[in-house]
């Protein structure tokens, strides 16, 4: 129980840290911008080259969100892994049943059910 605990609260705040980065909004432009490319390839008004132009400006600002994105998700990971090794480091529950925990489809799915939830009201807020 103590893992189940240390891990709702470690993903918690790892929710909490994904929002406050703005990784929920990032990835929300992301798919907005992919549509837009999917768009301008299939924008019958365009000839090859005015394609080609906007989708390398695509892809460059692709890369840069990709960039931004994994040093988000670095600092995201950095609080939860905290909790994590305190737990651990000070004996209030060891790494196996943590694993255990992690892995029981009860901790999945409450996990995915958060973060559709925090999914539906960032789209649903904007």
């Amino acid at each position: 129980m103590t893992s189940f605990i240390f891990l709702c609260v470690a993903s918690a705040l790892f929710l909490v840290m994904l929002e406050r980065l703005g990784l929920v909004d990032l990835s929300l432009r992301i798919v907005a911008e992919s549509r837009e490319a999917v768009g301008i390839i299939a924008d019958k008004t365009l000839d090859d080259a005015e394609k080609e132009k906007a989708v390398q400006r695509m892809s460059a600002r692709m890369l840069g969100h990709f960039a931004i994105m994994v040093a988000l998700l670095v600092l995201a990971c950095l609080a939860p892994a905290a909790i994590v090794w305190a737990g651990v480091s000070f004996a209030w529950t060891d790494l196996a049943s943590l694993e255990a925990t992690a892995m029981s489809l009860p901790f999945i799915a409450l996990n995915l059910a958060a973060f559709a939830a925090v999914i539906y009201w960032k789209r649903t807020a904007s």
